[in-house]
């Protein structure tokens, strides 16, 4: 799209008519947020001067013709560069850097469109190195609406104003912490194990967000660093294998895991009592060659790494039958190998990938914290961050920020009723109790049964388990019969006889299967061959679900099972006047993306759409509706504020033009987009106003002024009461009302829709048809990974291959 489009699009974002106004429904209450109201003083300069930042090292003299990508430099390098400049060249001025390319300062500094000098910069191993700085004027940036910002008033206006102004206040944090993407972290020499080599580091993240004002966004911030450790010390942790105890084949059975974490980082290579022999590399493999195999010669002379050490470094390496680190490459094309024992991890290293399970479980247990506690968190990170400490804010622009939280206006909305078969639940604290399904699938009488992939289940717990399983149908209304038995034992590499074994018994309504409780391939593996390629139903159950056996787990299993088997677990009581007024078909779209590590995995899109008018089932696939609906609307996720344009060029033009091709009707179309990955959070301005022990907003809070979009139909919703921690409020943003729907028509819709997902009898933190789009596309996620054959690299190809056989289930992926 050209910027004309962008910007074009951007205008037709729908508006609110009264933009001074909410909605309406819903019991009035205060609310504190983490925005920080930026104040604009009266000789706050608002003519900026774009100035573009080139810093390379001095010897670096690229040709007319090179088309080879630049290097980024470390911010912390660039940084430096800039302030020596700046203090010799202008050294009363104050502009505010990206510690990247761009610089921006109020009104023009004193010198011509260009300029340019050579500094020294010494690195942390004492290493003097000269760099270049090229600092050219490109543009002239007009801040003045931002500060004159009101509703209704210069919403659509170029968002470049704003990336200024982030910039400005960020420039002294960025300075003296480390940084991370947005955030910013401190005292990462603190050890908070996480378990695998990493330690836990507390930061803090800020960014300028443009509400019916500007504000600052601060919030903590927190992520795994690498600790300060030999590399066979974290073999050993990985391995739970004592160091003197660690054999070759226990390293290389867990190589992909080390390879997976270790690729990448800097570690330290030094004989002992050598210190001239110290270096740095950056790890780029495990190699299989041990230090007794490995062989190269040198002068004439045929080596083992052994031999070598022994012979000319004067060295005898203790763990000579281990693999070795691939580090680097000789001047002559080989592989500079070097033992495991004689490197250390570098500490301090922020980590990108994707974390293990127990180190998520490690994260969570210590950054998830009580509401209460997150605002005072918050509030020691905005202390911690100085951001109003800066010459940039006071000489330079003359601007700062408040030192107080905003306290925003704020609603409880009402609660759905919902209906069960016998009787209608009232909504309590975003939970109700579970009665007899609204509409009861049953299993007869060898119509299902269980297979055990799993070796640490005994017989005994599998029968207690399908007692308890039938005695807890009973109360929902399910009938299930006698399992066929007996039940099959199969290794859970055994994919032939797997394979088999599903062919024989596809027949059955349900099979479930007992997988172990640590696996990273067997559940691909199960949903693989079932649902692709011979469909048939499972439910797949971890071991120490079956061992728990407790009703409520029982009772969630339960209300997966009778979703899959086409029943409908409850309804709603009353329908929102978006769905009652005109039949309408709900629509969840999302991408799933992989973790910044995958490289071989692409994105997955998955889209979820209702299949009849109870709000409850819905298809994952292609099928014909009834020609009688009137409105479509859909919850698009994983869209970020720089991309609505786009979703609304490519999607929403492509949904209108399907309508006109296979439907003769007018359907009008209404897109909400969904957005989690912010942070903004909301805290009880009264501690009497919250219903859950963590001290959150109550469920069904919303925000839809002050801190939402001057112009558009934007809110922030905690539809959901947090199990643990600070419940994180949704995001919506309309970007399509061809229904003309009202602010409360729409948040009423988005609220009901919270209470309508299949596998839980809790409202959860966002729409049912958003959360099964998301379930699908991890539901094809896992399916990938029971494909070992995939290739990337023909992806049309794959998308062909890529078809569900469970055309009788459409809701197999819940």
């Amino acid at each position: 799209m050209s910027s004309a489009q962008l910007k074009a699009y951007h205008d037709m974002i729908p508006k609110r008519k009264n933009p001074l106004c909410g909605g309406k429904i819903g019991n009035n209450i205060s609310v504190f947020t983490n925005m920080y109201q930026i104040i604009f003083s009266d000789k706050f300069v608002t003519n900026a001067v774009h100035y573009d930042i080139n810093i390379r090292p001095f010897d670096e003299k690229p040709s007319k013709t090179e088309t080879k990508k630049e290097t980024r430099l470390p911010k912390i390098l660039c940084r430096n560069i800039f302030e020596q400049c700046r203090n010799k060249h202008f050294g009363m001025r104050f502009p505010a850097y990206d510690g990247n390319k761009n610089a921006y300062s109020a009104n023009e500094l004193p010198f011509p469109d260009n300029m340019q000098d050579v500094f020294w910069f010494v690195n942390d191993r004492g290493q003097r190195k000269q760099y270049e700085i090229i600092m050219r004027k490109v543009a002239y940036i007009d801040l003045s609406w931002i500060k004159n910002l009101r509703p209704g008033l210069a919403g659509n206006r170029d968002r470049t104003a704003l990336q200024v102004l982030d910039v400005i206040m960020r420039h002294a944090p960025e300075s003296r912490f480390i940084n991370v993407g947005r955030s910013l972290y401190w005292n990462i020499d603190k050890i908070e194990p996480l378990s695998g080599g990493l330690t836990l580091a507390h930061g803090g993240f800020l960014s300028g967000v443009l509400g019916w004002q500007p504000y600052l966004n601060v919030d903590v911030a927190h992520k795994g660093f690498t600790m300060n450790l030999r590399v066979l010390e974290y073999i050993a942790d990985v391995t739970k294998i004592k160091e003197e105890n660690l054999s070759y084949n226990d390293v290389m059975r867990y190589r992909n895991k080390i390879v997976g974490f270790l690729k990448g980082l800097k570690v330290t290579y030094a004989i002992p009592n050598s210190p001239i022999s110290k270096r740095t590399y950056r790890v780029l493999d495990l190699w299989s060659d041990s230090c007794d195999s490995h062989t190269f010669t040198s002068s004439d002379v045929t080596y083992t790494i052994t031999k070598y050490f022994r012979d000319i470094k004067r060295y005898n390496i203790r763990r000579t039958d281990l693999p070795t680190l691939h580090v680097g490459k000789t001047s002559n094309g080989g592989k500079v190998l070097v033992p495991l024992e004689l490197c250390t991890i570098v500490g301090g290293q922020a980590v990108n990938k994707k974390l293990d399970e127990q180190q998520t479980t490690n994260m969570i247990r210590k950054a998830a914290t009580a509401a209460p506690i997150r605002k005072r968190n918050i509030e020691a990170a905005f202390r911690t961050l100085e951001i109003n400490r800066s010459s940039v804010m006071e000489r330079e622009f003359n601007l700062s920020v408040s030192t107080e939280m905003q306290k925003v206006d704020a609603r409880v909305l009402p609660s759905p009723g919902l209906r069960y078969a016998n009787s209608t639940m009232t909504v309590e604290r975003g939970v109700w109790r579970l009665q007899r399904f609204n509409q009861a699938k049953s299993l007869g009488s060898n119509s299902w049964t269980i297979l055990i992939l799993a070796n640490r289940i005994s017989d005994d717990e599998i029968q207690l388990f399908v007692k308890e399983l039938q005695n807890n149908a009973r109360t929902v209304g399910m009938n299930i019969g006698k399992p066929e038995s007996p039940f099959k034992r199969f290794d859970t590499n055994d994919l032939r006889r797997i394979t088999n074994y599903f062919t024989q018994h596809k027949h059955l309504e349900l099979i479930i299967v007992v997988i172990p409780d640590y696996t990273d391939v067997t559940y691909g593996n199960v949903k693989k061959i079932t649902e692709m390629d011979i469909g048939v139903l499972t439910q797949c159950i971890k071991c120490k679900t079956v061992r728990s056996c407790n009703a409520a787990t029982i009772k969630n299993l339960l209300q997966k099972i009778n979703s899959k088997l086409n029943g409908i677990n409850h309804i709603l009581d009353n329908m929102p006047s978006c769905l009652s007024n005109y039949p309408c078909i709900l629509v969840g779209a999302d991408v799933t993306h992989p973790a910044p590590d995958s490289k071989s995995v692409p994105s997955i899109a998955a889209v979820a759409a209702s299949r009849n008018n109870s709000a409850f089932q819905y298809n994952v696939t292609l099928r014909l509706q009834p020609p009688n609906y009137r409105n479509l609307l859909v919850y698009r996720d994983g869209v970020s504020e720089g991309q609505l344009p786009q979703v609304m060029f490519y999607e929403i033009n492509a949904i209108k033009n399907a309508i006109k091709t296979f439907n003769k009707g007018n359907i009008e179309v209404t897109c909400m987009v969904v957005q989690k990955r912010h942070h903004v959070r909301l805290f009880p301005a009264n501690k009497h106003e919250t219903d859950d022990r963590n001290g959150n907003v109550r469920a069904g809070t919303i925000v839809d002024t002050t801190i939402t979009h001057p112009d558009h139909i934007d809110f922030y919703l905690v539809s959901h009461a947090s199990i643990q921690g600070t419940a994180r409020p949704t995001k919506y943003r309309c970007i399509c009302n061809d229904s003309k729907f009202n602010e409360d028509q729409l948040e009423e819709m988005t609220y009901f829709l919270c209470h309508m997902y299949a596998r839980c009898t809790r409202s959860v933190s966002y729409p049912a048809p958003t959360y099964y789009a998301h379930l699908a596309a991890f539901r094809g996620r896992a399916l990938l990974q029971g494909n070992p054959n995939f290739n990337l690299a023909d992806l049309e190809r794959e998308q062909k291959n890529f078809k569900i056989n469970m055309a009788e289930s459409p809701m197999y992926f819940v």
